[in-house]
């Protein structure tokens, strides 16, 4: 039978251990013990998407929260997800295939991946930091052209990393 435990708390520590320690050593087994990539939180989540809204409503470029989310991504994603490229493998490398093909000069061949990079690049893969640093950047952006949220309420505490 096989079992898998994320530990949070105590008791679950305690549960591994009795798991363990309940192990027939006849047949052989295999424990393995890795951390858990925790991605983003569901306030950032909410927040991000409050922000799009925001600003879909109360900007002047008549850009749709789906247009500022393509917008965020292209301008700050690519640049917080090469900060860890161990974690972004595959962004990394077809960056290093554009630019093979930029210095070929194949620009539009290269223009093409970035596009498809770009439609495949995802909010959901970045970790609670990246994604703390990519709300910090949209934050950032929305001060700059005059369109703050009104109320900086729990949620914006708790995805921002502050305390109540």
């Amino acid at each position: 039978m096989d079992h898998k435990i994320t530990i949070v708390e105590e008791r679950h520590r305690q549960r591994a251990i009795d798991l363990i320690v309940d192990i027939p050593l006849f047949p052989l087994h295999e424990v393995i013990i890795k951390p858990v990539k925790i991605t983003r939180m569901m306030a950032q989540n909410a927040l991000y998407w409050a922000m799009n809204t925001h600003l879909e409503k109360h900007s002047e470029t008549g850009n749709t929260k789906d247009d500022w989310h393509e917008y965020f991504k292209e301008k700050y994603l690519v640049r917080i997800y090469i900060k860890k490229p161990e974690n972004h493998p595959l962004l990394v490398s077809n960056i290093e295939i554009i630019s093979e093909l930029m210095e070929k000069g194949l620009n539009k061949q290269a223009g093409k991946l970035w596009e498809n990079l770009l439609k495949a690049l995802s909010t959901t893969e970045a970790d609670v930091e990246e994604f703390w640093e990519y709300l910090k950047c949209v934050e950032h952006e929305m001060i700059s052209i005059g369109c703050v949220l009104p109320v900086k309420d729990d949620i914006y505490k708790k995805a921002m990393g502050m305390k109540k």
